[in-house]
């Protein structure tokens, strides 16, 4: 008897150690089940993010350039991650130094390493400013290696142009369907380059929209007619105006331009478009000249440049080549029709010429203080373009 009580208790000892551990076993299941969960779902919260902020890669080519600068701010004001691809890696890194932006320096003619700076379905925002002595041989190169980039990684073009496409102007005001007759070589490679990104929109390589705006001024921009219109006024010097001191010319500020561009770039709808952004209100030479003398609180003081001193200068200085080439929109009437961007994106409020004019005027007047710029010299780099002649 004794040996059968005994059996019949290891039995029950066993069945007993059986279903705890059954129970242990499955508790550390469900740990380990639970454990498993919250892993995956954190990993499928990285992969999302990650996801997202492939999505909204934004890459501005040439952003050392005011353009370029301006819009890199109002990405990083949306939260987007920024790519800075430049010449200079020690300016934009100055420039660029508190701000969360990855800077490739890279030769934009180098089509390898324009490769290297793009990923898939990301947005190409193309504010690359050739300097003008370089600009008729390198300028196209940069926008067929962007056109071939973009086609390789499907990603998106916005791309920058200005109004030298439509030569003279023959209606009140410039449309997105007026015809393009350029008469200068700068409007009429531009003409080219701006055809072949739309024929790769339409063939489905890319996806690509052309924004036009008229000339630029505000804050970074130091070129021929900043220094005649701000500079000189802060030196106690008259105001110069180009050919025509009474035809009404187009301008924007360079604040709006980087914020037109920020809303076209980011509407999946404006694609395969062409836009036109205009600034407040077309002003002549005397209008704009009289809001920066009213800034100074003086009394206004202006002069022309002749037709013909501009082409004596043209020989030997290849920024005023350009203007030279260009002279027809100083001649006439320029004036740019924007109410189609107006209509799509009344978001986009644009800066009163007063307070652009203001704010110009206050950047210039910092950089003349710490001696940052200086009265240009005759630099005689248009001898040094004979592929241009």
């Amino acid at each position: 008897m004794n040996n059968v009580q005994l059996s019949e208790n290891m039995t029950m000892l066993l069945r007993k150690l059986k279903k705890t551990n059954l129970k242990e076993i499955k508790k550390k299941n469900e740990k380990i089940k639970k454990a498993n969960k919250i892993q995956s779902l954190e990993v499928t919260e990285v992969q999302n993010f990650e996801l997202d902020a492939k999505d909204k890669l934004s890459i501005v080519f040439g952003a050392n350039n005011a353009l370029g600068i301006m819009l890199v701010d109002k990405l990083l004001e949306r939260g987007r991650r920024v790519r800075v691809v430049v010449r200079n890696r020690y300016r934009a890194e100055v420039r660029f130094q508190e701000k969360l932006v990855e800077v490739h320096k890279i030769n934009f003619r180098n089509i390898k390493q324009v490769l290297e700076t793009i990923e898939k379905d990301s947005i190409i925002y193309n504010c690359v400013k050739v300097p003008p002595y370089k600009w008729f041989k390198n300028y196209p190169l940069v926008i067929y290696n962007i056109i071939y980039a973009a086609k390789k990684y499907k990603a998106k073009i916005v791309h920058v142009d200005n109004l030298t496409v439509y030569g003279l102007m023959k209606t009140k005001k410039l449309t997105e369907r007026d015809p393009l007759i350029p008469k200068s070589d700068e409007g009429l490679i531009r003409k080219n380059l701006a055809e072949q990104i739309i024929i790769g929109h339409q063939r489905g390589d890319y996806e690509a929209t052309i924004v036009r705006f008229p000339d630029f001024y505000g804050p970074y921009i130091v070129n021929e007619f900043s220094r005649n219109i701000f500079l000189r006024p802060l030196k106690n010097k008259p105001a110069k105006w180009f050919v025509d001191l009474e035809k009404k010319h187009s301008f924007i500020y360079v604040k709006d331009a980087a914020k037109a561009l920020l809303a076209i770039g980011e509407n999946p709808n404006s694609y395969g478009e062409i836009w036109h952004v205009a600034g407040e209100k077309p002003l002549t030479g005397k209008e704009f000249i009289k809001l920066v003398y009213k800034n100074l609180d003086e009394e206004p003081k202006m002069q022309i440049r002749r037709k013909f001193s501009i082409k004596f200068e043209s020989i030997f200085d290849a920024e005023i080549s350009r203007i030279n080439d260009t002279l027809e929109q100083w001649e006439a009437p320029l004036i740019i029709d924007g109410r189609k961007f107006k209509e799509y994106f009344p978001e986009v409020k644009i800066t009163p010429h007063k307070e652009a004019i203001a704010e110009t005027l206050k950047w210039f007047e910092k950089r003349l203080m710490r001696k940052e710029i200086t009265s240009r010299s005759w630099p005689m780099y248009a001898l040094y373009q004979p592929y241009r002649w």
